[in-house]
């Protein structure tokens, strides 16, 4: 797309004197810190031989999440879509010269195998952008696990981790999509709530221009509040995350698996934090991780000790 590419060429003119691998993994990484700013602080633990490649991964992850959050256009989302199928299914692949595109070639981040997954995450992103609706907490659940799904097999594969067959796949990605859905609307430049379930908006008596219009107001603070203790019970059977899953599952016992486990434990700890903040506080929890992100992955990286 000409925005992209008038982006980077201005980037190559500003840093000359930068190689094409610095600017690439530039340009990855202020793509990633726009949209998943918590990475900052979980990349440090994923395995060292394989960080470019969870780079280029990640910067696709949100080169693709800016189609859902930060196009207002409908019809220029769709474009881009069908531009990022191209680039990394079809012949333009091999040759691009696109930065993240090019980044995940030389890395080696999307091997034969990973093909079908790339299919089935732009065919998400392609039903999220066809999405009228949700009517209940069911359907919310399955778009949430759509969301995460194809990014948890992608960075597993990577890391060439495999989940022990008591490991609770779909409860983890269900709050990891929720927390994906929560913040691209906090950081979206015309928020989308057409995720939020029909039921939820009725028995709070709100509506989604409300959600947009008065965001604080307490009626749409406590429907929010309602969205994480969801998701809490989507991951504990009794919706305290102290009792989840987690604590009692064999977790992957490789080291490729330490930087998604993080990533879902700042998703936990959102879940916990969110209730009761206001637009404003939401969107810097989003945007801007804390001190106490980085003290929550190094206690994941703690409790992963492998």
């Amino acid at each position: 797309m000409a925005v992209i590419n008038d982006s980077w060429n201005a980037q190559m003119k500003v840093s000359p004197h930068l190689s094409q691998q610095h600017l690439d993994e530039d340009f990855c990484w202020d793509l990633i810190l726009r949209t998943r700013p918590n990475f900052r602080v979980s990349q440090p633990y994923a395995i060292r031989e394989t960080s470019a490649r969870l780079l280029a991964l990640y910067a696709m992850f949100a080169s693709l999440e800016d189609l859902t959050c930060r196009v207002a256009d409908e019809q220029v989302a769709r474009s881009k879509l069908a531009w990022w199928q191209v680039q990394l299914l079809g012949s333009e692949y091999a040759s691009s010269a696109h930065p993240v595109t090019r980044q995940l070639r030389e890395s080696g981040a999307l091997a034969a195998p990973a093909l079908d997954q790339i299919k089935s995450l732009l065919n998400s992103v392609g039903q999220r952008l066809d999405l009228a609706t949700i009517v209940d907490e069911t359907e919310l659940r399955a778009m949430c696990i759509l969301v995460a799904r194809d990014q948890m097999k992608l960075e597993w594969s990577l890391q060439a981790a495999v989940p022990e067959s008591d490991f609770p796949v779909e409860r983890a990605c269900a709050v990891m999509g929720l927390t994906q859905l929560m913040r691209e609307s906090s950081l979206a430049v015309v928020p989308d709530y057409k995720w939020i379930p029909l039921t939820m908006l009725a028995r709070f008596g709100v509506n989604r221009s409300d959600l947009v219009r008065h965001p604080d107001s307490e009626s749409v603070r406590n429907l929010k509040k309602q969205l994480c203790v969801l998701g809490s019970n989507w991951l504990a059977e009794k919706g305290d995350v102290r009792n989840s899953p987690l604590i009692t599952c064999s977790l992957p016992d490789t080291p490729g698996a330490r930087h998604w486990l993080i990533q879902l434990g700042l998703c936990i700890r959102l879940l916990q934090k969110l209730p009761g903040k206001t637009r404003a506080e939401a969107h810097r929890m989003f945007s801007q991780p804390t001190v106490g992100e980085a003290w929550c992955a190094w206690r994941w990286a703690r409790k992963l000790s492998f």
